[in-house]
């Protein structure tokens, strides 16, 4: 857990004065747990998108998603999107891609197809779950090879 806390802690340091786009053309470290990545990608994103990002904090589940909501908390929004970013561009090419194309098509649901869901945090809590299964079998994959 050092390891992981101490390469985290590194990323946001180098980050904390850049924009998440400069983030994307710049090198950072690898993490040293990639289920750890997925979380921070999909976390971090949730506070940048999602009003209820608060409840997710308050209310962690697995332990997983303990450890890491214990590390970002204080981080604040800003370095967080930075984070998030270089999480994006550490993850396999077909995670990353496979990430962005899914948020892509969330951020196209028409306001009928919002509609349909009970609140914007629902679609958003549909979109992480599916993805974030997605991300865990495309890393062991990957991981296999």
């Amino acid at each position: 857990m050092n390891l992981l806390v101490n390469s985290l802690n590194g990323i946001v340091d180098e980050i904390s004065s850049r924009t998440a786009s400069e983030c994307f053309e710049t090198d950072v470290p690898a993490l040293p747990y990639p289920e750890q990545v997925v979380v921070l990608v999909f976390y971090l994103d949730m506070e940048v998108h999602c009003d209820s990002f608060e409840k997710w904090m308050s209310n962690p589940t697995g332990a997983l998603v303990q450890e890491t909501i214990g590390i970002l908390r204080g981080i604040g929004a800003h370095a967080a999107a930075d984070l998030a970013a270089c999480a994006v561009k550490v993850l396999p090419e077909g995670l990353a891609h496979d990430y962005r194309e899914r948020h892509e098509q969330l951020d196209q649901l028409s306001d009928s197809q919002l509609d349909t869901l009970d609140t914007l945090s629902e679609a958003y809590e549909m979109y992480r779950e599916d993805t974030l299964r997605k991300a865990l079998m495309l890393w062991k994959e990957h991981d296999g090879k």
